[in-house]
């Protein structure tokens, strides 16, 4: 789609080019964007080439977006500034080019941003910026301002930046564990290291986790937010393996999807976001579900298997989640993908 306007002699071009990497918007309260399937779009300059998918996901040549701004600071300002942590692919003529990788849920996404005309450029290509680093000037010569998903679907690019004002950065964590679901892996990096990888089982149904009792694991950012050793009561106690680690499901994506479908009004998703954001439980009563999280099992499981096991949580061998248990905090960040 296309937003075209004229504008006066004030205004920036941006040209932003987004793509979902392999491997797997938000403003202060709930993402714009549905949580599913990204579509593929032309891809701006790679930016990591490793082989590990674990790795490929995380790894990146430089700082991760923490969030998107506009360029100038109003429409009388003469500096023009990086939307977001960059790092420039070309600065030729009058133009200069800006390729950032952010994270959006579970999803690795990689985007362009172009500055043209310039005036003066104070960059060069390779430099590494953060957000708000001045890149140059504006030039007098009136220019159109578009955001591009492809070279043929346009939108307008203020929502975008709205939108993303706020991003979570995954390597900038204490601590994170990185949730594979094609590798069936857990990796634990604590302090920014790694601390170990773990065999992983998830839920009885294949596919992302989008309703109460569906059997699925969920996919997505999530923080943890309580923990327990056993035994616990119930007919299910046992299944548990002596060890409980809960995350808050759902999350802000899962909860603007649901307002999207219909089944979840405004106020709910909000504040399901707004808990999601301070790392506290959300609520588990609406239609998605929720008791989510990372457990033992009642025996050892067989890791030639399909390793379909739970209601919905990962599930982790008992030696394995009783070593880590004491190392993952209250407050950790989750990332399943």
């Amino acid at each position: 789609m296309c937003c075209r306007r004229a504008t006066t002699a004030a205004a920036l071009a941006i040209l932003l080019i987004a793509l979902l990497l392999p491997g797997c918007q938000t403003d202060h309260t709930t993402p714009s964007a549905s949580p599913g399937p990204s579509i593929a779009t032309a891809q701006p300059t790679p930016i990591a080439a490793s082989t590990d998918p674990l790795d490929a996901w995380l790894d990146t040549e430089f700082p991760a977006a923490d969030g998107f701004d506009f360029p100038f600071a109003d429409r009388s300002a003469t500096d023009i500034r990086a939307v977001a942590h960059g790092r420039v692919a070309s600065a030729d003529g009058d133009a200069v080019t800006i390729d950032h990788v952010f994270y959006e849920n579970h999803e690795r996404r990689q985007i362009r941003s172009v500055y043209e005309p310039l005036a003066a450029i104070d960059v060069r290509a390779g430099d590494i910026l953060e957000r708000g680093h001045r890149i140059g000037t504006r030039a007098r010569v009136p220019t159109d301002v578009r955001l591009e998903l492809s070279d043929k679907a346009r939108t307008e690019p203020a929502s975008f930046i709205r939108s993303h004002r706020r991003l979570a950065v995954p390597q900038d964590e204490p601590a994170l564990l990185l949730v594979s679901s094609r590798e069936r892996k857990l990796r634990l990096r604590l302090d920014g290291r790694h601390a170990g990888d773990f065999e992983v089982g998830f839920g009885q149904v294949e596919g992302r986790k989008q309703q109460q009792n569906d059997l699925r694991t969920p996919l997505g950012m999530y923080f943890v937010v309580a923990k327990s050793r056993g035994p616990f009561a119930g007919p299910y106690g046992g299944f548990y393996g002596g060890h409980w680690i809960k995350i808050n499901y759902p999350n802000a994506y899962d909860a603007a999807w649901a307002r999207q479908q219909g089944v979840l009004t405004k106020d709910v998703a909000g504040n399901i976001a707004a808990e999601w954001w301070k790392r506290r439980p959300t609520l588990e009563s609406t239609p998605l579900g929720g008791g989510i999280g990372f457990h033992g099992w009642a025996d050892d499981w067989d890791l030639d298997g399909p390793r379909r096991l739970s209601w919905g949580c990962v599930v982790m061998r008992n030696a394995d989640i009783e070593r880590v248990f004491d190392r993952i905090p209250t407050g950790a960040m989750v990332v399943i993908f």
